[in-house]
């Protein structure tokens, strides 16, 4: 007998879950078991996914909201700065179980990474957070949580980017969804500007409502499935559970029972605002205080363009033991450390080609105590290099809330789904503002505005806006998080003889919170 499988929310989360649920294997300690299996979509069968936005997944799939990549004139050609997810930690793919187990990295990101064949257009951020200061990402009031989070700033961790931009693994992801379902006779259906409205479970399947997204407020269907994945955020699945309080006619209520409304506490909401920049020229390097980018990392495409221009043989052959090295802190150390194996002295012109092959001086963080609060430089990363350079910078990465546009509201704070269309042009006094920061930042305190030149373009997005009301979450203090992340994946555990086919995902509840590899958790 043929199920239909339906997952809302198509970030991260819901997009691995269809992944998964396709058949896509991890690593061989994550292969399913035949029970598994038998759960897994077949011939015959449907997945729904409902998005609540309209990703741009591809030209089949258009939308005008981008995953978190933002283009320079939104063109995918040009330089792009990251108003969503930016990086993650490397873990070795290539070696089997490394460190017993515990070798540090983001195991899922960059298992999927390698398995949708992106391992060729990777890139360092080249960086080590101790010289950044960066000693803790969120605010956190969970002490286990906060030694989870300070681990993965360690010195030495390697984090990579994606050269065509972060959300490039979410539209591959996408892809593979629709390469995977056609190749298994599964029957896939996507449903943008379509929302969850309210959700019961009965005993011939799990019923829902949803609505579109031009009236979100007003149910204009039901439907019904056998098992239903909440891949939303904290606030979204508030907002089901009230309309299903207002809506229930029989049937099992899961998410307003007291004991799951408890558990979905326990994730405190983090009103993350970024806002991006482009410029012709990288002030920021030749200014009083210029960013401290001085760092090269050795990749597969650096090894490719130095084979273009005849480098030497015998340190090509050296040069992809340092492919899951943590990145050089200066070229010196790159060529003393190639030396040392080859035995052969570079030249100044192989020096110079390995050093325009290997440098990282385009991304990399600067904190201040001011509201922007951290600068990302991401620089002339554009995928055609041949045009007229444009240089990126993530003018502002506040993690809480102090910054945000300084505009009159149109809409009240409930309707304004911002997060939803993408990054919004940047009003002018916002922008006076960010250039009054930035100096201070680069030129010393009392700089004038003006020492920073008016940038090209400049957006921004505002997480803390309706329907997520976070771009991330954090533990609330006195919370034993293994026990809500085992209960709350399938939340009709905690209610005394239940057993509901309704399941949430994300980062919200996962050990690496605010990271892409919290989501696939």
């Amino acid at each position: 007998m043929s199920k239909t499988y339906s997952i809302f929310g198509a970030g991260a989360a819901g997009l691995y879950t269809a992944w998964r649920l396709l058949g896509a294997k991890i690593t061989s300690s994550l292969r399913s078991s035949h029970q598994a299996k038998s759960k897994q979509l077949a011939k015959g069968d449907t997945l729904e996914l409902y998005d609540w936005g309209r990703h741009d997944f591809s030209a089949q799939n258009p939308g005008p909201q981008n995953p978190g990549t933002w283009h320079y004139g939104e063109n995918p050609d040009n330089s792009y700065v990251e108003l969503g997810g930016m990086h993650y930690l490397n873990w070795d793919t290539t070696q089997q179980n490394p460190n017993g187990g515990f070798a540090p990295g983001h195991r899922l990101v960059s298992t999927v990474i390698a398995q949708l064949g992106l391992h060729g257009q990777l890139g360092s951020s080249g960086f080590a957070y101790s010289d950044a200061d960066y000693s803790s990402n969120f605010t956190n009031g969970n002490t286990a949580a906060a030694f989870e989070a300070n681990n993965e700033f360690t010195p030495g961790n390697q984090y990579m980017t994606i050269t065509t931009g972060y959300s490039g693994m979410l539209t591959a992801l996408f892809a593979a969804i629709q390469t995977l379902a056609k190749r298994k006779r599964v029957h896939f259906r996507f449903y943008p500007n379509t929302r969850l409205y309210s959700i019961l479970a009965k005993d011939d399947g799990i019923h829902y409502t949803f609505a579109e997204r031009a009236n979100p407020w007003k149910p204009t269907g039901t439907r019904i499935t056998n098992a239903a994945w909440l891949a939303l955020r904290p606030h979204s699945l508030d907002l089901v559970a009230r309309a299903t309080g207002y809506r229930q006619s029989g049937g099992l209520d899961v998410l307003n029972h007291q004991k799951v409304q408890f558990y979905l506490e326990s994730a405190i909401m983090q009103p993350s605002c970024k806002v991006g920049m482009f410029f012709h020229t990288p002030w920021w390097t030749s200014s009083t205080h210029p960013a401290h980018l001085t760092s090269c990392v050795v990749t597969p495409t650096v090894v490719a363009e130095l084979k273009k221009q005849k480098f030497p043989q015998k340190a090509l052959n050296v040069l992809p033991a340092f492919y899951n090295a943590n990145p050089f802190a200066s070229h010196t150390a790159l060529f003393q450390a190639l030396e040392a194996i080859t035995q052969e002295r570079l030249t100044i012109s192989q020096q110079d080609a390995l050093s325009a092959a290997a440098s990282r001086n385009t991304m990399g963080p600067c904190k201040t105590d001011t509201p922007i609060r951290q600068a990302v430089y991401f620089g002339n990363n554009a995928k055609k290099q041949s045009d007229k350079p444009v240089y990126g910078i993530l003018a502002s990465y506040d993690d809480e809330s102090f910054i945000g546009p300084n505009e009159q509201k149109q809409l009240p704070s409930s309707d304004n789904h911002h997060p939803l269309v993408g990054p919004r042009k940047v009003p002018a006094r916002m922008v006076k503002m960010l250039r009054k920061q930035l100096a201070e930042l680069h030129y010393g305190p009392n700089s004038d505005y003006s020492d920073v030149p008016e940038p090209l373009e400049a957006a921004y997005i505002d997480g803390s806006l309706p329907p997520f009301n976070a771009r991330c979450h954090a533990w609330a203090a006195h919370i034993n998080i293994a026990d809500v992340q085992q209960k709350i994946r399938k939340p009709s555990q905690l209610i005394e003889g239940a057993d509901a086919n309704i399941f949430i995902v994300g980062e919200a509840y996962s050990n690496d919170q605010a990271w892409v590899e919290g989501a696939y958790c």
